[in-house]
């Protein structure tokens, strides 16, 4: 995709918005792609001006999931481009929890007892995100405790 001259008017043409954010096909297609650029594609889906909609907070949340188990697959760990998207991990699934609530926190369940240390790192810092506790204090609380003993 990157090498297609025609790829930025595409995106431009056919969404209104420039780079991958503006189309979420083509922001999977990217996911798909391979690890560099799994960042950019975190950073873009996760503006809450795009999770306005349930079913783009859906196929947001299976990004999430899809490079998320890369993170947990990943063998090199000790890059700057892993910490970047492992920093950029420990923010979004926050956001698209708190755009779909139920959704996002059986989302986030789903990661909790991973043994990865990384996976459970990420969690914790998107479950110390103020938004996700004025959601459910409760359930963020549990959720933390859970993670810290996982």
């Amino acid at each position: 995709m990157r090498s297609l001259d025609f790829w930025n008017d595409t995106l431009l043409r056919e969404t209104g918005l420039p780079g991958p954010r503006g189309n979420l096909e083509l922001a999977k297609a990217a996911a798909l792609e391979g690890k560099r650029q799994h960042f950019i594609v975190v950073a873009g889906l996760c503006k809450p001006a795009l999770l306005r909609d349930a079913a783009i907070c859906r196929r947001v949340l299976k990004i999430l999931d899809r490079i998320t188990a890369s993170v947990a697959q990943s063998g090199d760990r000790k890059n700057d481009l892993f910490r970047t998207l492992r920093q950029a991990l420990g923010y979004c699934w926050s956001v698209v929890a708190a755009a779909l609530p139920e959704e996002g926190k059986k989302a986030l369940e789903r990661w909790a007892d991973h043994p990865d240390p990384d996976v459970r790192w990420i969690l914790r810092e998107n479950l110390k995100k103020n938004r996700l506790e004025r959601l459910d204090r409760q359930w963020t609380a549990a959720m933390l405790s859970r993670v810290a003993n996982s």
